[in-house]
């Protein structure tokens, strides 16, 4: 019984690790610059795109088809659209702190089913648990700059920004206890999980990020960010699956 404990606390330590860590990077290099945000906004939506089309909706597909995911996008959007709706009623005025609150929800949805993985993984082989372990660390730390980047320039603290790292990394480890407990768990939860996550994410994106990349009549810096963000988030996503 005690791996069940075991497997739970890696799993907390991944989540909270990896988008720690993509936090501290963001308030180390996000400075105050027209030209720079647009740029890391760019740079932030085409990540967090990279992520969508590379990974979240092709694992949804391959686990349980088209079905699911399509059942998944449609309800992670909607979910996203009504909970900006709530935070609009509720007079949440900055609109960068809102973004960044979404894309910690989207992260931490995400990380749900990557607990699970890892729990269920550690359980059944502990070698190829350990390989995934590493794996999701790296895959984590671009996810919290993507969250931390609209946080920062929106104007939250330092310690305010990390915590919600920390937050949207713990449902890691609530995924690891289920998928060590369970052994496994349905395809098709598993499957909408993920595309659930990715639906969430690409509203995000569309509706906020891309929108705020624009922003100052800066087109050319919004370019060149998305862009760098799609490529180099295709290269990490290619780099951790060989």
């Amino acid at each position: 019984m005690i791996y069940l404990y075991v497997n739970t606390l890696i799993g907390f330590l991944v989540g909270v690790l990896g988008t720690t860590m993509g936090g501290i990077i963001t308030l180390l290099i996000v400075k105050s610059s027209h030209k720079l945000n647009n740029f890391l906004f760019g740079f932030t939506g085409g990540l967090m795109l990279s992520v969508v089309i590379f990974e979240l909706l092709p694992d949804s597909f391959d686990i349980c088809g088209s079905k699911y995911t399509i059942i998944g996008v449609v309800i992670g959007i909607m979910f996203v659209k009504l909970t900006s709706t709530i935070i609009n009623s509720i007079g949440f005025k900055n609109k960068l702190l809102k973004v960044g609150f979404l894309m910690s929800i989207a992260i931490g949805t995400h990380n749900l089913p990557e607990g699970i993985a890892i729990g269920s993984s550690l359980t059944n082989n502990i070698t190829i648990g350990l390989t995934i372990v590493l794996i999701m660390i790296i895959h984590n730390i671009p996810e919290g700059v993507a969250m931390a980047t609209p946080l920062k320039i929106g104007g939250f603290s330092g310690y305010k920004l990390i915590g919600l790292c920390i937050i949207a990394g713990l449902p890691t480890g609530v995924g690891a206890f289920i998928g060590s407990f369970l052994g496994n768990i349905s395809d098709e939860l598993m499957s909408i999980c993920f595309s659930f996550a990715g639906g969430a994410m690409l509203y995000i994106i569309c509706n906020d990020l891309i929108p705020a990349s624009i922003e100052n009549n800066k087109i050319f810096c919004s370019f060149l960010g998305i862009t760098t963000g799609l490529f180099f988030g295709f290269i990490i996503i290619n780099f951790l699956s060989l």
